[in-house]
């Protein structure tokens, strides 16, 4: 997308090192998620160098220097998608590259899960992209890994926050799922979050 450039946290920590990459991440801040400030903070290092995820950092230019305004994070899942939970036609779809289990009456597909989503608050860079744009950067990101590795689906998981599951299903995701916190997910609301799902006509 013009105007904002994508880095793999992994290659800036190969560039500048793990010290310098940490001191750019410390200038992140989402009061609206902490969980999402929290985890470029305090895990996105370990997770990227224990390849448990990989998350990108996006830039733009803004008073003659380089402004880290948003960032998101993807990782490899293999889903549990119930027949009764979406609509026929979008069940019939991932029979197409899920297996079927006659028990659950569920289909299983390999999916990525875009884990973390959020903008930067600090100095006010979250006016220089909005929520659409960083999703849509996400997602072109997402739709390049699924044309080398099969597949035509994305969820996320979000809390069960009217803004957030209006802001999804505008971008073209269902629900399907309610699953519940587990022990460790903590300074999150509520007992469950929505899995989202999107599936992409085209790749």
């Amino acid at each position: 997308m013009d105007g904002f450039a994508i880095i793999s946290l992994s290659q800036m920590m190969q560039e500048l090192g793990e010290d310098k990459t940490n001191l750019i991440l410390s200038d992140f801040r989402c009061p609206l998620a902490p969980d999402v400030e929290y985890f470029l903070l305090h895990k996105a290092v370990q997770f990227t160098k224990c390849s448990i995820s990989s998350t990108f950092l996006v830039f733009t230019s803004f008073r003659r220097s380089n402004a880290l305004i948003g960032y998101y994070t993807l990782a490899n899942k293999v889903l549990m998608v119930q027949a009764s939970s979406i609509s026929k036609t979008l069940f019939h779809r991932l029979t197409k590259f899920g297996e079927y289990d006659a028990t659950s009456k569920s289909i299983i597909i390999p999916s990525p899960l875009l884990g973390q989503l959020g903008k930067n608050f600090n100095h006010e860079y979250n006016s220089l992209i909005n929520g659409d744009e960083l999703l849509k950067i996400a997602l072109d990101s997402v739709k390049r890994a699924l044309s080398l590795l099969g597949g035509k689906t994305v969820y996320v998981e979000c809390e069960h926050k009217r803004v957030l599951t209006n802001f999804y299903e505008r971008n073209g995701f269902v629900k399907f799922w309610d699953r519940p916190l587990d022990p460790d997910e903590t300074g999150l609301k509520g007992r469950s979050l929505y899995q989202m799902l999107k599936y992409f006509e085209k790749i």
